[in-house]
C-alpha cells in the first residue's frame, strides 16, 4: 500500500526538517513537509506538517487522480510524568474542514504503547469529536533485511474507532518526524534508566 521516499535534516540543534514523497498511505499520494522544534533535554516540543497529496487510482495502482488535497497541521507535544505524551493540533483535513485534535498516548511494559484521541471538526458541532478511539500498537520483534543490511522491526496495532463519518478525516502517513526523532530523545533514555530524572 506504501511505497515512499524519505529525506531528513538537521540544520542546528533540535530542528528537524523532513520530506516524504511518494504513496504516502492506501488511498492517497504526494508530499509531505514536516517540521519539528524539539531540544534533546526537553519537556515540550512544536512541529509543523504541510501535506500535497492525490486520490490514488484504485484500478491503475501507479495513477492517481487530478484532485490536490492540501492538509496542514500546528502541533504542541507534552511529556508528563510516566511517560505520557499529550498532544494538541490546530488540523486543516482532508475534506478542506478545519478544527482541532487532541491525542495521548501512554507507554506499557515491553514496548507496548496504548493511545486514545479524538478530533473536532467546525463542520459539524465543535464540542463533538466527529473521530476519536483507541489504539494498542504490539512490538512482534524485528526482520532482518538482506538487501539493506538492517533490521525492520514488525509493530502491528488494533485499533477502534467512530466510523460512518466524512469530518476530521486526517493523512494517514507512513511515519512522522516526532516518532522518528522519538527514539533518541531524553524521555525514551530516561524511562530505560530509571535512576536518571529531568534536571
Amino acid at each position: 500500500d506504501r511505497a515512499y521516499f524519505a529525506l531528513v535534516g538537521l540544520p542546528i540543534a533540535g530542528l528537524y526538517l523532513w520530506i516524504v514523497v511518494g504513496f504516502l498511505e492506501e488511498q492517497y499520494a504526494g508530499v509531505s513537509n514536516q517540521l519539528l522544534y524539539w531540544r534533546h533535554d526537553s519537556k515540550w516540543a512544536i512541529g509543523a506538517e504541510l501535506n500535497q497529496v492525490f486520490p490514488r487510482d484504485p484500478d491503475r495502482m501507479l495513477f492517481v487522480f487530478d484532485d490536490a488535497r492540501l492538509t496542514a497541521e500546528l502541533a504542541g507535544y507534552y511529556h508528563l510524568p510516566g511517560g505520557t505524551v499529550l498532544k494538541g493540533a490546530l488540523t486543516r483535513y482532508l475534506g478542506t474542514d478545519t478544527g482541532v485534535r487532541f491525542d495521548l498516548t501512554h507507554p506499557l511494559d515491553n514496548g507496548w504503547q496504548v493511545e486514545a484521541y479524538a478530533a473536532f471538526s467546525n463542520a459539524d458541532y465543535l464540542l463533538v469529536p466527529q473521530l476519536a478511539g483507541i489504539r494498542l500498537t504490539v512490538p512482534l520483534g524485528h526482520l532482518w533485511d538482506g538487501i539493506g543490511g538492517r533490521n525492520i522491526s514488525i509493530t502491528p496495532s488494533v485499533s477502534g474507532k467512530i466510523l460512518g463519518r466524512d469530518q476530521a478525516q486526517s493523512l494517514d502517513l507512513p511515519v512522522t518526524l516526532y516518532d522518528w526523532a522519538a527514539p533518541a530523545h531524553m524521555g525514551n533514555v530516561l524511562r530505560s534508566w530509571p535512576g536518571l530524572d529531568w534536571h
